[in-house]
């Protein structure tokens, strides 16, 4: 048994080591792990080993992607609602979910904005915390 997990072990780090560094980028708002697009949640994942604080950023902006959402259905059914049953029965109660509505859609685009900086930050900070551990291990390397 601890001859197969000693294999196994041997087989995994041969793979890790062969792996070649890919860093992250982003093209036209749209995240990149080398050269195969990403959402942010998917960079959280390959992030939090490497960096915690581009972990961060990139489930900020996975949060913020959700809150969106949210927003854009409610604002949109809101107003949608509001503005249907306002023009049938032309009452002054009506008038919130519309603009209710209207400030829920209203918000998102900075919303969005925030979200794509902070997907640029936590690329930005992911490939620095790669090239810093890939300066390390090429430091350890020359000393042995």
């Amino acid at each position: 048994m601890k001859k197969l997990t000693c294999l196994v072990a041997i087989c995994l780090s041969i793979n890790v080591i062969g792996q070649e560094v890919k860093l992250m980028k982003v093209k036209c708002g749209i995240l990149f792990h080398g050269n195969i697009p990403i959402t942010s949640a998917q960079a959280a994942v390959k992030s939090i080993d490497v960096s915690m604080e581009a972990f961060n950023h990139f489930s900020a902006a996975t949060t913020n992607r959700i809150i969106n959402y949210a927003l854009g259905y409610y604002g949109w059914n809101s107003f949608l609602e509001g503005r249907e049953h306002g023009l049938t029965h032309a009452s002054h109660e009506y008038i919130t979910p519309v603009a209710l509505g209207t400030i829920c859609i209203s918000v998102i685009p900075g919303r969005e904005a925030a979200r794509r900086r902070r997907i640029y930050e936590g690329a930005l900070v992911y490939n620095k915390a790669i090239m810093d551990i890939n300066k390390s291990l090429t430091q350890k390397e020359e000393i042995q």
